[in-house]
């Protein structure tokens, strides 16, 4: 879905041993965290997308990493 400026965003963990816990976090714009970052002294600012390693995808069955490939929860960002 379309997410806005400060749309909240909850996360369910669930643990190995079923139990499960939630992080509530709040969508920003990139452009929101490219102007904090900037505001905050750093020149440089790069976006990196999440990347699974040769041995992470061997490590489960084919596919299990789709849906979080296709629609991460995170990213990386690198500024300098």
């Amino acid at each position: 879905m379309p997410r806005h400026e400060g749309d909240p965003i909850t996360y369910t963990i669930i643990n190995a041993d079923g139990t499960e816990f939630l992080i509530e976090n709040y969508y920003l714009e990139p452009s929101t965290y490219e102007a904090a970052f900037r505001e905050s002294g750093f020149e440089a600012f790069y976006w990196h997308p999440v990347r699974l390693s040769p041995e992470g995808r061997q490590a489960f069955e084919s596919g299990f990493w789709d849906d979080f490939l296709v629609h991460p929860p995170m990213i990386g960002i690198e500024a300098t």
